[in-house]
């Protein structure tokens, strides 16, 4: 065991409990920050804050919160990365009060107004679209495809396959729930990496992507998004995660409904930006589920299910 060690502040690097005590230890911001009505997020060290901002009153309150977490840092001994702090604006009405206004500082320093952000490893731009993501990984992902290439020896498609699998194909799938496309170039841009992988293997240069695919047992990309939404779904229908059912989903109450009985409402939305988003565009996909075809009884028995259904009518890629 090693020696005693009194801590003034702060928790010990990598150690076991130290995960657990830093929650501890950051927690009571949250309830601080809660009387200047601004929406807080943490995430290990990482603090997100964001508002409504309609009036003069809700930018006052906002550079209040930030003084607020500068004060609660220096009382406390904890050193802010200034330089990896940014404000994103998502519309073009709170840009213009903002403009108008004092600039958002923190620690002294003004922080600048970026057009995207990187959130978790996910790219978030002005306008909620997941292009910029896209773009990024993309990019990474035909790199990888390269480098996977060039460094195996082996010309043995069995072994690249699952080379493409472990090394590359979670680089366009990481948290698709949250940015998943519904712009055709989009979904072609990330379809094209698994696209030109197979083309390249050996034996398959001739063969239609389809043709590859099959002989290679690889879906689509498209298809595996909306096995991973369904299965998303599932979880929040099933209470398996830690997700209020009522802040993405409505159950249809309708009794004449046909089909499995978890339907769920489809709600209208004005803007394309929401009707977008995960809890608006799966609830079709949920609701098409056949009765006689899906097992609702475990998530796994829900998950095998979906590999037996034709969700041909949802995708773009044939």
């Amino acid at each position: 065991m090693s020696s005693q060690f009194a801590l003034c502040s702060g928790t010990i690097q990598d150690s076991g409990i130290g995960p657990l005590l830093f929650v501890l230890y950051i927690n009571e911001l949250a309830a601080i920050l809660y009387e200047y009505k601004v929406t807080v997020k943490f995430f290990a060290d990482d603090l997100k804050l964001y508002a409504e901002i309609c009036t003069d009153t809700d930018i006052q309150n906002f550079s209040s919160a930030l003084n607020c977490v500068s004060e609660w840092a220096n009382a406390w001994q904890l050193q802010i990365s200034v330089s990896k702090c940014c404000i994103l604006q998502l519309n073009r009405r709170c840009s213009k009060l903002c403009s108008d206004a004092e600039p958002f500082c923190i620690s002294g320093a003004r922080l600048l107004a970026c057009d995207s952000v990187r959130d978790l490893g996910v790219i978030v731009n002005e306008s909620l679209t997941p292009s910029n993501h896209i773009a990024k990984i993309t990019t990474t992902a035909h790199q990888r495809v390269n480098i996977l290439l060039r460094s195996f020896t082996s010309r043995d498609v069995a072994i690249l396959v699952k080379a493409f699998v472990a090394y590359v194909r979670p680089l366009l799938e990481y948290n698709t729930v949250v940015w998943s496309p519904h712009l055709k170039g989009d979904i072609h841009t990330i379809e094209k990496v698994q696209r030109r992988f197979t083309k390249r293997l050996p034996g398959c240069s001739n063969l239609t992507y389809a043709e590859r695919r099959t002989k290679l047992g690889l879906p689509t990309l498209e298809l595996r998004r909306i096995y991973s939404d369904l299965i998303m779904c599932y979880k929040i229908v099933f209470g398996i995660v830690k997700l209020e059912i009522s802040k993405f989903f409505t159950f249809n109450t309708n009794i004449s409904t046909c089909g499995h009985p978890y339907k769920l409402y489809v709600h209208h939305n004005r803007l394309n930006v929401r009707k977008q988003f995960f809890a608006c565009h799966v609830v079709s996909v949920w609701n098409s589920l056949p009765a006689e075809c899906v097992n609702f009884s475990a998530l796994n028995s829900f998950r095998h299910s979906l590999f037996n259904i034709d969700f041909s009518k949802f995708l773009i890629i044939d």
